[in-house]
């Protein structure tokens, strides 16, 4: 399905936004680096393979990217902004077969 691709595609913007939005914070940048891992990693299994279990990973991932935003401070701006946009586009990615 296109959902686990889009998750994936939101991993690889999230690796390379960690870099290219000057990460203000160190902890900010591992957070940043490990969830984009974890979110290309995992949508791109969930793409080649079968099961919704997949997506309850996807749509906790970006629950933690709402909870780590608040708890892990910004240091700038854009950063907070494209945590939370791209947060909210993985829990609808994550939580697409609950829906649909």
């Amino acid at each position: 399905m296109c959902h686990e691709w889009i998750s994936a595609g939101m991993g690889l913007w999230l690796l390379a936004s960690a870099f290219a939005l000057a990460a203000g914070d160190r902890i900010d940048l591992i957070n940043c680096l490990l969830i984009g891992t974890i979110l290309l990693c995992v949508g791109i299994w969930a793409g080649v393979s079968y099961g919704q279990w997949h997506d309850w990973i996807i749509a906790g991932l970006g629950v933690w990217m709402i909870v780590s935003g608040k708890i892990i401070p910004k240091t700038y701006r854009i950063r907070s902004i494209n945590y939370i946009v791209a947060a909210l586009v993985v829990m609808v990615a994550g939580s697409w077969h609950c829906f649909f």
